[in-house]
């Protein structure tokens, strides 16, 4: 895949579309980059945590 392809995760929106979208983006990616400011509930907590349980490297940028 590259930057100019289009991947549809589900044709509709529902309430699981984000976590099915960043679990995408970890599983696809050698790397995970996050703005977060280290609170441990929320899609970014969930994201960051799903990557480090991969063995992905993680990149936090605070954004305080």
């Amino acid at each position: 895949m590259n930057s100019s392809e289009n991947v549809v995760l589900s044709p509709s929106y529902h309430k699981s579309c984000y976590h099915l979208r960043n679990r995408y983006m970890v599983d696809n990616s050698d790397a995970l980059m996050a703005v977060w400011d280290g609170k441990p509930t929320g899609g970014t907590a969930y994201t960051v945590n799903y990557a480090h349980s991969q063995g992905k490297q993680v990149i936090i940028i605070n954004p305080n």
